[in-house]
């Protein structure tokens, strides 16, 4: 009977510590990513994210979040969640996306072909699914952006993740504010209540079922100094066209999506150093191509034309 009522109040004790969705805006939550250089072979910057302060913006009150590595300790901007329409809310503070005007970040309720305009682009909701975090069903949305923005054209062209709570899985104020031309951000630890928690299958290229901290971090990572890209040639693409592969990749897969944020095509990659696609695309336009090696947990991309 004592064992029995001792399993019963730890089970207690455990709902009450972990058994709920975890919030974007929980102030224990850090974010680590990584800056790359999709244009030239350089080491990639490492980058943290956490809540440091409250502040009140015109009598509503925000968290302050901060870039503690890349920007110096700089606020990225400020944050507030709306649980009961279940969004979330920011203010960009870094130029060139400094706006005190209040942007959707996050949107939980959107469902498959869903669109939502954020300040750059319009984001088209392909799929959805769920993961397990601390024994908690978490939304996942998997969404195709266009960029609306001329200034920005190119920068937000690659299908992303989002985890309920977690964010993009690019980094925590993506997509209200992307970094600069030719630079991709991958986030690769989350803590929750000073927890790396596991998701019950991989989201994105480093999330796993073991940790959501599977890429190490920090000066001495022993992650690889160059992040090359795909090539694809001749471009504007003719019926030779072709995608080369950086290394051979054993199982993968490759999307791609028109303008408007369309999948036109998806192809399995298995044992493949190169794919043709110049023969496949039909329709003049402008479109968006991204290679996922699930082996080594990589992602390439890039822009063609066809005329």
């Amino acid at each position: 009977m004592k064992n029995v009522l001792y399993i019963f109040l730890l089970s207690i004790l455990s709902t009450s510590s972990f058994g709920q969705k975890i919030k974007f805006t929980d102030s224990t939550n850090v974010w680590y990513y990584w800056n790359w250089s999709s244009a030239i072979s350089i080491p990639p910057v490492p980058s943290m994210d956490q809540y440091t302060t409250d502040t009140m913006i015109r009598g509503i009150v925000y968290k302050k979040l901060n870039d503690i590595f890349f920007a110096s300790g700089l606020p990225l901007g400020y944050v507030r969640e709306d649980t009961i329409a279940q969004k979330v809310y920011a203010i960009a503070a870094i130029d060139p996306d400094y706006d005190t005007t209040e942007q959707l970040l996050y949107n939980y309720t959107l469902n498959v072909g869903d669109t939502f305009r954020s300040k750059h682009s319009v984001h088209y909701v392909s799929s959805i699914d769920s993961v397990l975090i601390n024994a908690i069903w978490h939304k996942v949305w998997y969404l195709f952006p266009h960029s609306h923005d001329s200034s920005v054209m190119g920068l937000i062209t690659n299908p992303y993740y989002v985890i309920e709570g977690v964010g993009s899985v690019n980094y925590p104020f993506f997509p209200l504010s992307p970094y600069t031309f030719e630079t991709e951000t991958d986030l690769s630890c989350f803590h929750n209540r000073g927890t790396t928690p596991a998701l019950s299958h991989r989201v994105g290229l480093y999330f796993n079922n073991t940790t959501s901290c599977s890429l190490s971090f920090g000066l001495n990572s022993n992650t690889t100094t160059s992040h090359k890209n795909a090539e694809l040639f001749p471009n504007p693409i003719d019926n030779t066209s072709k995608i080369v592969f950086p290394s051979s990749i054993q199982s993968g897969s490759v999307i791609i999506v028109n303008d408007l944020g369309q999948v036109v095509m998806t192809m399995s990659l298995l044992n493949k150093d190169e794919i043709q696609i110049g023969d496949k695309i039909k329709i003049s336009g402008i479109y968006y191509y991204r290679v996922i090696d699930d082996q080594i947990g990589k992602a390439f991309s890039g822009m063609f034309v066809l005329n």
